[in-house]
């Protein structure tokens, strides 16, 4: 039997994009640079990329090699396989996890697919 959780590894993994998108971490105050404290990127780095607040842009493999692990229906882990993680978790703490703003979304794509996992499985057995 497929697991629905499964199917919903991806929409999770999407609200935690949307988040660094919007240069928020998990408690979804706004990123800060370790090295500066700054939550502004250096002018030199701004001029360059034309950006003021660091975002992590979404197509970088960063953000493509993001992903979703369950452990249990109600504890995931969100991270990516990108060379980089090291790198970007010790620049911005907070990465990776779902802000409190975006917890309802969560528990209501999570609760969905525990529900439907559950309808499954008692019509499996009857």
């Amino acid at each position: 039997m497929e697991n629905s959780l499964d199917k919903v590894e991806q929409k999770i993994t999407n609200l935690n994009r949307k988040q660094l998108l919007s240069s928020q971490d998990n408690k979804g105050a706004p990123l800060v640079n370790t090295k500066t404290g700054s939550t502004k990127l250096s002018s030199a780095y701004a001029k360059k990329t034309g950006k003021r607040r660091p975002n992590l842009r979404l197509k970088g493999v960063f953000q493509f090699d993001m992903f979703t692990d369950f452990r249990f229906p109600n504890e995931y882990f969100i991270q990516s396989s990108d060379s980089k993680q090291g790198f970007l978790n010790a620049m911005y703490k907070g990465l990776f996890g779902i802000a409190s703003k975006n917890r309802d979304k969560a528990k209501a794509i999570t609760g969905k697919a525990i529900l439907t996992d559950y309808i499954k499985s008692v019509w499996s057995k009857a």
